[in-house]
């Protein structure tokens, strides 16, 4: 998953994101999505396995899922990248 999500970020979002949001998510990335789910190969991770991940980041704090001004492959990606 990590070596996928490296590559996303920098092959398919960054062209396409304000560096800002590029920072979000990666972020988001190393703190939340890698240290669970890092290891795993990406054709390994099940939409159960990233809901998961979800329902544990909401237990801790709000999470947006589907925020309005992100569409798109990687939208699941927008956690909080404070908690």
């Amino acid at each position: 998953m990590r070596e996928y999500g490296e590559w996303w970020l920098e092959n398919c979002a960054k062209a396409s994101i304000k560096a800002s949001t590029y920072q979000e998510y990666e972020a988001v990335l190393k703190n939340h999505v890698y240290p669970l789910l890092g290891s795993r190969p990406f054709v390994k991770v099940s939409r159960a396995m990233i809901r998961e991940l979800v329902a544990v980041k909401k237990k801790r704090r709000p999470v947006a899922i589907n925020h309005p001004k992100h569409h798109g492959a990687g939208a699941w990606l927008i956690l909080s990248s404070d908690g």
